[in-house]
């Protein structure tokens, strides 16, 4: 049985009393030694292992340069230099749809025409020149095949136009049906029917001669004995079908024509 003054929960059988009290002091000098560093590793634990970041969202970048929404569009390329030409031919001008067109045929003395941007006008007077004046010029193209001026200057009159006679004209006219035959361009394509064409204009009370008459006051007269409606066949081309180039379709009909026909009726273009 344990003494009195001796706690039974520090009692060991094995180890007498004495004993027992220097084990107590150990086994709480171990318990505080055990506590302590318990403690220090808690504390070397959380220095070294760094609280959880709290996410932040990156910081909004700092802009030194507009932004660029995109690339910028390709700048359009410098056309190249035009060629430039010096002729010399008849200035004419065309009914055609929508506002007219003026050229300038005969250049040079040969069969070609070029087509005009606009009427030329006479580069020491300042003056618009006349249908029919001899003109020479010099014409801008933009490429080397083509016969368009995209731009002139230097227009000069060689010879003015000789007036036109308007009173007491009887005209002579020679009507020329077409039919485009096939071309490596295109296919052929038939004109319209002479015999019709021709009773249009000499037939009934409404046909063109009669038309041209009434509305020009009686200065526009036909000679009736000596219209003729002929048909001519020429090559098909884009010149015909896409361009529609009168000029062009005028000069293949003409060269088409017997040369007794064009010599009665005045072809004007007649090689």
């Amino acid at each position: 049985m344990a003494p009195a003054n001796c706690d039974s929960r520090w009692t060991f059988e094995l180890l007498p009393y004495t004993w027992q009290r220097r084990f107590q002091r150990f086994l709480l000098s171990l318990l505080l030694y055990l506590v302590a560093t318990s403690l220090l590793a808690l504390d070397g634990a959380s220095a070294a292992t760094p609280p959880s970041p709290v996410p932040q969202s990156p910081p909004a970048p700092t802009l030194t340069n507009p932004l660029l929404l995109r690339s910028p569009l390709p700048q359009p390329m410098i056309a190249a230099s035009v060629l430039s030409i010096y002729i010399q031919g008849k200035l004419q001008y065309r009914t055609t749809k929508p506002i007219g067109s003026w050229l300038l045929t005969s250049i040079n003395g040969s069969r070609s025409s070029y087509t005009l941007p606009n009427q030329p006008v006479d580069v020491l007077s300042g003056q618009e020149i006349s249908p029919g004046s001899s003109v020479s010029l010099t014409c801008f193209r933009p490429n080397a095949s083509t016969t368009m001026c995209s731009n002139i200057t230097n227009a000069r009159i060689i010879q003015a136009a000789m007036p036109t006679q308007t009173t007491n004209i009887t005209l002579r006219v020679l009507v020329m049906v077409i039919s485009l035959s096939k071309s490596s361009e295109c296919r052929s394509r038939g004109g319209a029917n002479v015999a019709q064409v021709q009773d249009a204009f000499l037939q009934g009370p409404n046909n063109y001669v009669n038309f041209f008459r009434n509305c020009s006051n009686g200065m526009m007269v036909f000679d009736r004995n000596n219209l003729k409606v002929v048909s001519t066949v020429i090559p098909c081309s884009t010149n015909i079908t896409v361009d529609c180039n009168v000029d062009k379709i005028a000069e293949n009909a003409e060269f088409q024509l017997l040369a007794g026909e064009c010599y009665t009726y005045h072809c004007p273009r007649v090689p």
